[in-house]
């Protein structure tokens, strides 16, 4: 897509050449640099956004379920951010037809009920930093295993120990740009 993109520019820049006074060339200059100044950010996020919206088609209309969520402590002083211990099963939805079937679950979020799906396109914001996985596990072979970046098809169970802002008591899961359960954190006892 790149080699034709630049292709196409070096055919305009001949044609311009050819065809145009010495202020057309100027002009056809500031023209690709203001498209790739104003336009190009716009245009790259939209693609990267048509390829992961994509992705994340895997997990559409899945099941989540939360077996066990426990409010834990953890020995690191300089964290003192709340922390929970989650065992969940996802089970996507099973799409003969969908072009991604496998998923990765080092790329599962926690977000805040409501957050947007994607940022803005002009200010480039993204999701809130509000959740930080801090453990993540893939129960294989009768024991749950560091999870190592693998992509899977099908259910899976994972555990995850998470650490969240204070203050915040509910989440939803989200695969790329989509929402598919909502996790209530249990109440953590007063200090």
């Amino acid at each position: 897509m790149v080699k034709l993109i630049f292709l196409f520019l070096i055919f305009c820049f001949f044609l311009a050449m050819r065809y145009l006074p010495w202020w057309g060339i100027l002009a056809f200059f500031v023209g690709i640099y203001a498209f790739g100044k104003f336009l190009g950010p716009w245009i790259a996020r939209l693609i990267l956004m048509r390829l992961f919206g994509s992705k994340s088609k895997a997990l559409r209309n899945a099941k989540a379920e939360f077996s066990a969520v426990q409010a834990i402590t953890r020995s690191d002083a300089d964290d003192t951010r709340p922390h929970y211990e989650l065992e969940v099963a996802v089970t996507p939805l099973v799409d003969a037809t969908a072009q991604f079937q496998l998923w990765e679950p080092g790329e599962l979020r926690f977000v805040p009920p409501g957050t947007p799906r994607v940022g803005s396109v002009r200010d480039g914001t993204d999701e809130p930093d509000v959740v930080e996985v801090v453990n993540l596990e893939v129960y294989r072979d009768g024991k749950f295993e560091k999870e190592e970046g693998l992509k899977y098809s099908g259910p899976q169970r994972l555990k995850l120990i998470i650490a969240t802002q204070p203050g915040v008591n509910a989440l939803m899961l989200r695969y790329y740009f989509e929402d598919f359960a909502q996790l209530q954190l249990p109440q953590r006892a007063a200090a």
